[in-house]
């Protein structure tokens, strides 16, 4: 009867063991889709750019920024956008 007991109880920590692994993965992922990557900010800046959008686009580019401040592609999706804007001095 002990045994049956013990092995019951087992059981039901695994499984609640189980069920918060799952909960936290699930977490963890709905987290990581919040923040869009480096690439999406990129990609976002330059479907902007395409459109005349240049403030959404530099807007975007900066957020690429701050994720990697030396990403040569964002420096000059930026200076293009603040080019387009007449904002030749930040351009540089």
């Amino acid at each position: 009867m002990v045994n049956i007991i013990k092995e019951n109880l087992c059981f039901i920590i695994l499984a609640i063991i189980f069920i918060l692994y799952i909960a936290n993965s699930q977490e963890k992922n709905n987290q990581d889709s919040e923040d869009p990557s480096l690439e999406e900010w990129l990609e976002k800046g330059d479907i902007f750019y395409d459109q005349g959008r240049y403030g959404n686009a530099i807007k975007c580019y900066n957020k690429a920024l701050e994720l990697d401040p030396e990403n040569v592609d964002a420096w000059v999706g930026k200076g293009y956008a603040l080019n387009m804007l007449g904002r030749y001095l930040e351009a540089l």
